[in-house]
C-alpha cells in the first residue's frame, strides 16, 4: 500500500505501549492542574504567599515580621488555611499540595 509503514509486531506493540503511557501521563498533568485550580481557587493572596513562606522554611515569627502582622493573624491565616483544604497541619498540606503540583502551577502564574 502506498504511503503505509511496515512496522514489526514487537515494535508495533512498544508503539502502542508508549502512546498509551503517553496519555496516561497526559491525563494525569490534566488531573492535578485542575485540583491546583481548585485549590488556588479556595486561597487568598495572602494565604498562598504564606503557604510558600512556611513550604520555603519560614517560622512564624518570621512571616509575622515579613508580612508586618501579629503572630496571631498568621497563626489565623494558618488555620484559615488548614481548614479550607482539609488538613490538620501543615506538614501533610504541604506534602498534598506538593502531590499535585501547586506550588509549581503557582510560580507558573505569578502568584
Amino acid at each position: 500500500m502506498k504511503g503505509s509503514v511496515w512496522l514489526s509486531p514487537v515494535v508495533a506493540k512498544k508503539l502502542k505501549m508508549f502512546i498509551t503511557r503517553s496519555d496516561e501521563i497526559t491525563r494525569t498533568k490534566e488531573k492535578k492542574y485542575v485540583e491546583a485550580m481548585k485549590v488556588l481557587s479556595m486561597l487568598t493572596r495572602t494565604e498562598i504567599e504564606i503557604l510558600l513562606m512556611i513550604r520555603e522554611g519560614y517560622s512564624r515569627r518570621e512571616i509575622s515580621d515579613e508580612k508586618v502582622v501579629s503572630l496571631g493573624t498568621v497563626k489565623t491565616h494558618i488555620t484559615n488555611i488548614l481548614k479550607k483544604l482539609e488538613y490538620s497541619n501543615m506538614k501533610d498540606a504541604i506534602k498534598g499540595l506538593e502531590s499535585i503540583d501547586f506550588f509549581t502551577y503557582v510560580s507558573e502564574i505569578g502568584q
